[in-house]
């Protein structure tokens, strides 16, 4: 019984995966600036930077820079 379940779970994932590339879901995130923001935010923490990831986003973005304009603003 239990290698049928393992079966049924394989199924399970393989028809997860095909409807997830029938959706085109993977076209709706840019993995290339996710990664970029991820990176920028945990390099400028190692040196001292408290912004958070979605703080770094808006500036990458938008391509402004700290002081420009107040955070409350941005977001």
């Amino acid at each position: 019984m239990h290698q049928k379940e393992d079966s049924m779970d394989k199924n399970m994932f393989f028809n997860t995966i095909q409807e997830y590339k029938e959706l085109g879901m993977s076209n709706l995130i840019d993995y290339d600036k996710f990664y970029l923001y991820s990176i920028v935010t945990h390099s400028t923490a190692i040196e001292g930077s408290t912004m958070t990831e979605v703080e770094n986003q808006v500036l990458l973005k938008r391509a402004w820079q700290p002081g420009e304009r107040a955070w409350k603003n941005l977001i």
